[in-house]
């Protein structure tokens, strides 16, 4: 999904990339007793229940009571929703790049989220558990809060990114509720990254 949309309107999105990644796998693997009712059940159902860090819930709510507060994504509106619905968040917008026509990591992305809250970049916190997102986020004059999720790249320390040293962004943080607590009355909207 990164990158989509620099070479013209993306042909799909996060959901169908799903469908797509899962068909690819299953021919691969010659696995063709998955009907399309299992497919639609592991590309799309797991996806859409997925559960949030147990903080986000109470720190997105600290936040909305001094930030404006938006979901910016590269997952599909649809998913945006319903994951926010199981997890009972509360957004103020949902920044889909599904809706903006180019996805993170272009800079594009990123100034068309702020101009649809009409922003200036500075005026942006972008928060993150991906360095890569806080990184192109700050390229184009967003603020950065990384959010230190050990768990987020699974137990395998192969698979996991390199981190730039401590000190890299603008906030670095354990939770969002931490986050809402680093925070003083700076003027800043929150743009997060489910």
């Amino acid at each position: 999904m990164l990158d989509l949309g620099d070479d013209g309107p993306p042909e799909y999105n996060f959901d169908e990339a799903h469908a797509l990644s899962l068909n690819i796998l299953l021919g691969e693997e010659g696995l063709d007793e998955f009907d399309d009712a299992d497919r639609h059940r592991i590309a799309w159902n797991a996806a859409h229940r997925l559960k949030a860090w147990p903080d986000v819930r109470e720190g997105l709510d600290a936040l909305r009571e001094r930030y404006i507060v938006a979901s910016f994504s590269l997952m599909s509106y649809r998913l945006v929703i319903d994951t926010s619905r199981r997890n009972r968040l509360t957004w103020d917008a949902v920044l889909s790049c599904e809706g903006l026509g180019v996805y993170k990591l272009l800079p594009q992305a990123y100034q068309r989220a702020a101009q649809r809250l009409q922003l200036a970049p500075a005026e942006c916190l972008m928060v993150a558990c991906h360095p890569f997102d806080l990184d192109a986020a700050a390229k184009v004059g967003f603020r950065t809060a990384l959010v230190w999720r050990p768990n987020e790249w699974g137990d395998n320390l192969s698979e996991r990114p390199e981190f730039p040293p401590l000190g890299t962004y603008d906030v670095e943080v354990d939770s969002v509720l931490e986050l809402s607590g680093k925070l003083g009355s700076e003027t800043l909207k929150i743009l997060g990254s489910p």
